[in-house]
């Protein structure tokens, strides 16, 4: 067996812990259930050849950390965009440093939990395309290091509670012509645009703490302010 979905079929109680034992599976989908209870570390055992590249348990309601053993499931030395880890909606509380060891990883789902803080070893998934933290309780200043992570296509983390200054190094993501979606909405994260910036993401001009919505950024509560320090840029978006 190489795909088993069970995916909106009303199961409860917890994962069975026999399903680390199938070894040949490339994606397993459990979402949309009631589930309870702790990710069984033996999930940590479907890694076996690096054959898994879906593993979806969102929108149930699992509980507590996500185990050593599932965090560095896609140990594959080769990046594939088809490898995705969603944890989505649960009540997951904290993410091991294992995740780090990750490399393949293209998707990264975590948004809609209990999260307090961020392992600094995700950082280290450079090839990562889409990320997305919203709607958790993490706290502070939000990190610079997520400008390292400079693969990203979307990367959301709106809703947690985050505060500025937002650092260049993010900031500067939105130069990269990968990125599709960069939401911080509902933070409190003063910062700095440049005229650059807003022209090549094709703003409206807006006037400061106005709400945004384009195809590629989202800002709302967010008292971002435009840098007119540079030279103009010469299109009609600029604000300046």
């Amino acid at each position: 067996m190489t795909i088993f979905h069970l995916h909106e079929n009303a199961l409860s109680g917890s994962i069975p812990t026999d399903l680390g034992r199938l070894s040949n599976l490339s994606r397993l989908s459990l979402r949309g259930n009631t589930l309870t209870s702790t990710i069984p570390s033996e999930l940590g055992k479907l890694t076996s050849l690096f054959k898994l590249h879906w593993l979806f348990l969102h929108n149930n309601l699992l509980t507590s950390a996500v185990p050593s053993e599932v965090g560095g499931l896609f140990r594959s030395f080769f990046w594939d965009d088809s490898n995705r880890l969603s944890l989505s909606i649960n009540l997951i509380t904290s993410v091991p440093s294992e995740i780090g060891l990750s490399w393949g990883l293209g998707f990264l789902l975590l948004d809609n939990n209990a999260l307090t803080s961020i392992p600094s070893e995700l950082f280290m998934l450079a090839e990562l395309r889409t990320l997305a933290l919203s709607n958790n309780m993490l706290s502070g200043q939000l990190q610079s290091e997520f400008g390292l992570l400079s693969n990203f296509e979307q990367l959301f983390l709106d809703g947690t509670n985050l505060t500025g200054p937002i650092p260049p190094e993010v900031a500067h993501l939105v130069s990269h012509a990968s990125l599709g979606v960069l939401n911080i909405r509902n933070n409190s994260l003063p910062g700095v645009l440049s005229k650059n910036d807003i022209c090549r993401l094709g703003m409206p001009s807006c006037t400061y703490r106005s709400t945004w919505y384009y195809d590629r950024i989202a800002f709302k509560n967010c008292s971002l302010d435009y840098d007119c320090s540079d030279s103009l840029c010469g299109c009609d978006a600029c604000p300046c």
